[in-house]
């Protein structure tokens, strides 16, 4: 017998703005008669419906005062879906149903579809369990809504909310084994219940309401159709985009005093003003890439670019970066080049890199010491060495060359570039020989030939030298054991701006290292 259990629990947290915005509060509400009447605030019911024997779930944020809320709500729960989607389906044969919400007419509506009301008996409380989970998950929403909104979804609004929520558990509850048994709760659900009815359109669903719930459900339907935001759309105005630079401004303050999560949402808020301000998007990129969540940085990325060249129109090749209005458009392509190199996108992230050369050849954001590597992941190893030789004054080209000629097996060449490379920064070998480096936290600022500068790079490229399977670690332990080169070393670490290693003297260490190699490492 195919029994589910219906839990209603009003969200302590949550409410919706008369404006159907996602709102949060950090207090627990206690809604009293007289503020639902006053109508500033939609609060939210938690409606969770579990099958009683295998616990499979199925769960959404209704509007607490809407009162047609509840039937499409079970029609959705009940419509008919395929097993691989691990949500509960199938009409139940008795319903549990608060006392509460017992009233006559929804009894009759279930009635007629063949569906029994009980009351609950004392001690099935599995649901409640549940909604405290629930209730932790919204603890963590505060004023962001980071943990369920992608970066350019802003702002959260309940069919957000509700698809974020029942994919999540989705995840932790139907995906999970009931009991002892191996199999997850949505196997055991649709194993047991093998002969699912299903309750049709959903027109013919709502048939035996009466004229009046109907123009409820149609209400409440209209009303939160998860296209309402785009419906609500106003025509902006330069007014709007300066009040919105104003809060952007408030956002850098934060972040410039270290309150990285106060700037997020100061930013989020200039974008609710005016969703055309590109160097919000570029920002709040910045904080997600902090937070390693590369999907909704390059949504926000990506925003900004297409508003840039929505904006901008087309961008004369040229020094780009003197013109102060281009500035948050290569801002953004910057950033969406960098999280595209995180998710291992090279063709892209090289177009995007590519791009900015073009428009700013003089390279005021640094892209020569990003390219090289893009070019080596992508197998192009005489573009690579070009590009790492062009950025020899930095560890991203001085050292990388070193493995492009180890991967190659040419270990003079190898050897060469590493003495070299000790004018850039020589703390690098020890950095890398020493695992430590990793466990840190990832460097932000850093001088040039400095030691953090050696920690930062060995920590962008670690993941990329075990992949490519370079022999380094045996190719430096060799390198440092060479008479005069831990001397030169030495010599450079000290020295406030190390001095430039004479050909003649780097080409005599380098064949003191190569002849000590000779077979111990392979290309």
């Amino acid at each position: 017998m195919l029994k589910y259990h219906l839990f209603l629990s009003l969200s302590p947290h949550l409410y919706l703005t008369t404006r159907h915005k996602l709102k949060y509060v950090s207090t627990k509400m206690k809604p009293s008669a007289a503020d639902k009447k006053s109508g500033k605030r939609i609060y939210l019911n938690r409606c969770l419906l579990m099958e009683e024997n295998s616990g499979c779930i199925y769960f959404e944020y209704l509007p607490d005062d809407y009162p047609g809320s509840l039937y499409p709500f079970l029609h959705r729960a009940f419509a008919a879906r395929g097993p691989e989607e691990d949500l509960l389906s199938g009409m139940p044969e008795i319903l549990v149903l608060p006392r509460p919400r017992q009233n006559p007419q929804l009894v009759n509506f279930l009635q007629s579809h063949g569906i029994d009301v009980e009351t609950p008996e004392p001690g099935f409380r599995k649901g409640r369990s549940i909604i405290g989970d629930i209730t932790r998950y919204e603890s963590n929403y505060e004023d962001d809504g980071l943990w369920m909104a992608p970066s350019t979804a802003w702002p959260v609004e309940l069919a957000d909310l509700n698809r974020f929520m029942l994919s999540l558990l989705k995840e932790f509850y139907n995906g999970l084994p009931a009991g002892r048994s191996r199999m997850s709760r949505a196997e055991v659900f649709y194993n047991d219940s093998r002969e699912l009815r299903f309750p049709g359109e959903k027109r013919d669903f709502l048939s035996l309401l009466d004229e009046q719930t109907r123009q409820d459900v149609a209400g409440f339907e209209n009303a939160f159709s998860p296209s309402i935001r785009v419906h609500r759309k106003k025509a902006l105005t330069e007014k709007d985009w300066f009040k919105a630079d104003e809060v952007f401004n408030e956002g850098m303050e934060y972040s410039w005093s270290g309150q990285a999560k106060k700037a997020f949402q100061t930013y989020r808020r200039a974008l609710e003003i005016h969703p055309g301000h590109v160097d919000a998007h570029v920002h709040i990129g910045n904080f997600l890439t902090r937070l390693s969540s590369f999907d909704e940085a390059r949504e926000s990325y990506t925003a900004a670019v297409e508003e840039g060249r929505r904006q901008l129109g087309e961008i004369e090749p040229g020094n780009a970066w003197l013109d102060i209005d281009t500035r948050p458009f290569m801002r953004g392509l910057h950033g969406l080049g960098l999280v595209l190199e995180k998710q291992r996108k090279w063709s892209q992230a090289l177009e995007c890199y590519l791009e900015l050369l073009e428009i700013d050849p003089d390279d005021h954001i640094g892209i020569r010491y990003l390219i090289g590597r893009v070019y080596h992941e992508l197998d192009e190893l005489d573009q690579a060495e070009e590009c790492y030789r062009n950025a020899s004054d930095w560890p991203d080209g001085a050292w990388s060359l070193v493995w492009l000629y180890l991967e190659k097996g040419e270990l003079y060449k190898a050897s060469l570039a590493a003495v070299k490379a000790l004018e850039a920064n020589a703390h690098v070998p020890s950095v890398f020989l020493d695992y430590r480096y990793l466990m840190s936290d990832s460097v932000t600022h850093c001088a040039m030939h400095g030691y953090e500068q050696a920690v930062a790079y060995c920590q962008d490229y670690s993941s990329f030298l075990f992949n490519r399977k370079i022999k380094w670690r045996e190719f430096l332990k060799v390198f440092l054991s060479v008479p005069g080169i831990k001397e030169k070393k030495k010599e450079m670490t000290e020295a406030k701006l190390p001095p430039v290693i004479p050909d003649q003297e780097a080409e005599a260490l380098a064949v003191r290292v190569s002849e000590k190699l000779g077979g111990q490492v392979d290309g």
